[in-house]
């Protein structure tokens, strides 16, 4: 399975910790140059981003949102049928090779399977709605985000190149995706990676998260009616029916222990 570890030019800090915490699995990996949102001018911003400046997204969430959809171009062009996808400050538990190997060779003849699987908990997910890998079991999300440590199918990359490209969504907008395009998403009931930034982003971008508040929920929501109309619509209801039918199996995950 291929690695791709985005990493913004600037944080050579990072990229060094990185290698030196991730050279005790003797794996391949491909560092991917993350896209500075601070760096991008006007015009790339309004070529890149829909509605640009109604978007409501952060430089930050804007280059961390193309820093994704870069790799997830780089499957298609590339016919890569799995990845994983990492962001420079993930820490990995000593169980990680095992699971890498384990979500590797149940993926490695599915060419045509649709899923992304954070390797740690979720905010919630579905103790009832799971697949079976090897001897342990991956569930259906409910809640959540983040994006630092992920395994993703060429056709799930290929679904979230289509609705996100120009940008309307952050990178993390897992419930959104699932209702504009029917991803199909899920978590590990432990943490495999965890991120040194418990935001899962970086702190500056959480904080202009943070203070933006209810004009970015607002904007959001305008921009997938916008754009995914009907479809939009319908996802929303049948991940209503989903989340109240199976309400009673929820589990509240900890991304941080």
């Amino acid at each position: 399975m291929k690695i791709f570890v985005i990493n913004l030019e600037k944080d050579t800090h990072k990229k060094e910790i990185f290698i030196k915490n991730f050279s005790k699995f003797n794996l391949e990996y491909e560092f991917i140059k993350g896209v500075h949102g601070k760096e991008l001018n006007k015009d790339e911003l309004n070529k890149k981003v829909y509605d640009y400046k109604n978007c409501f997204m952060t430089d930050g969430e804007i280059g961390c949102a193309l820093s994704h959809l870069k790799i997830y171009e780089k499957m298609q062009d590339e016919d890569i049928s799995h990845a994983l996808i990492l962001e420079d400050d993930a820490i990995f538990s000593d169980e990680f090779l095992e699971y890498f190997n384990k979500f590797d060779e149940f993926l490695k003849d599915k060419k045509e399977f649709d899923m992304v699987c954070f390797m740690h908990q979720n905010d919630e997910y579905f103790k009832n709605l799971t697949i079976k890998i090897d001897d342990f079991k991956i569930y259906k999300i409910a809640k959540g985000v983040g994006c630092y440590g992920y395994v993703i199918t060429k056709n799930s990359a290929k679904k979230l190149l289509k609705i996100n490209t120009p940008l309307i969504l952050e990178a993390d907008c897992w419930v959104q995706f699932i209702k504009m395009c029917d991803l199909q998403v899920y978590c590990l009931d432990k943490n495999i990676i965890k991120t040194s930034d418990f935001n899962g982003l970086n702190s500056s971008i959480g904080d202009e998260r943070h203070k933006m508040g209810k004009q970015k929920s607002r904007a959001r929501k305008s921009r997938l009616r916008k754009m995914g109309g009907g479809r939009y619509m319908i996802g929303s209801l049948k991940y209503r029916f989903y989340y109240k039918i199976y309400s009673k199996f929820l589990v509240s995950g900890d991304k941080h222990k």
